[in-house]
């Protein structure tokens, strides 16, 4: 006799997602929930969508754009952790990320049959430019004229948090998650 499952992997974010429960009956409804919350984060965080907020609040960079709470939660996250690493990381990263190469989805990337070389990018912006970045907690951000946001790793660990609250508040289930 097999025991009942307790984890599964999916893919979401462009990376896996490993979640597991303590109660097996307890993984197909934790699932259900980490699905719909990370469909939630990728339509408003992701650089790769160019519908999501966070797509808006970088072609507007400069000017005050209203956005999903959501994402006002993500960069306050995100603006924490570069005021706690003096800047080490910084969100505002995504012109970078886009000169040297990575402006769509890895899965995409991985089917290039070409060999690129990519020079090196232009210097990033100001590194206390991401000092610069206003937040309107009532749902509007103004990121710095001339720099792109890109949530990257913190952006991924605070959704794998995200998803390990809205199973305990929803189903009253600690989950174990790990996003890449």
């Amino acid at each position: 006799m097999n025991a009942p499952t307790r984890h599964t992997r999916f893919d979401a974010l462009g990376t896996y997602v490993f979640l597991a429960v303590r109660r097996p009956v307890a993984l197909r409804g934790a699932e259900r929930v980490a699905r719909r919350v990370l469909a939630d984060v990728d339509a408003t965080c992701s650089r790769f969508r160019a519908d999501s907020d966070l797509s808006m609040a970088n072609r507007h960079a400069g000017s005050w754009v209203d956005v999903d709470p959501l994402l006002v939660a993500a960069l306050e996250v995100a603006c924490d952790a570069a005021r706690r690493t003096g800047g080490l990381v910084n969100p505002l990263l995504g012109r970078q990320l886009v000169q040297l190469g990575y402006d769509r989805d890895f899965d995409q990337l991985r089917d290039c049959a070409e060999q690129v070389t990519i020079p090196w990018p232009e210097p990033g912006p100001d590194t206390d430019a991401w000092r610069e970045i206003a937040i309107d907690p009532a749902g509007a951000v103004r990121v710095p004229a001339d720099t792109a946001l890109d949530l990257g790793s913190v952006g991924k660990a605070w959704a794998a948090d995200l998803v390990a609250v809205g199973i305990e508040q929803e189903l009253g289930e600690p989950a174990v998650v790990s996003l890449g």
